[in-house]
């Protein structure tokens, strides 16, 4: 699934359509128990070459990895977003979505 530069009513349209800015994948795997784990990794990227990644199991953030190229108001945010250590998938990408498009909209 794609994931696009939208907060509530506020998109940031690049060449006339909502920006992509990375995806989100859903899967499911067993674990060392022969449990199923769900899992979510969000890819952001933001348009640029370098990314961002995001792995949640069962709708835990359990790891991230993130690139120095980001501004410091999304490594900010990130940082923040990251400090609630249950954070779900859809809290962070509603916190996250809301600060990129309001910053980036200039308000």
């Amino acid at each position: 699934m794609d994931i696009y530069a939208k907060s509530g009513n506020h998109v940031l349209l690049f060449q006339g359509k909502i920006k992509l800015i990375g995806s989100l994948t859903n899967g499911k795997r067993f674990d060392l128990k022969g449990q199923v784990v769900c899992f979510k990794k969000v890819i952001l990227n933001y348009g640029t070459e370098f990314t961002d990644i995001f792995y949640f199991e069962n709708d835990v953030l359990i790891y991230s990895d993130i690139s120095f190229e980001v501004d410091d108001y999304i490594s900010e945010t990130y940082q923040q977003l990251i400090s609630n250590r249950n954070i779900t998938v859809n809290h962070f990408l509603d916190g996250l979505l809301g600060v990129y498009v309001f910053k980036e909209m200039g308000f």
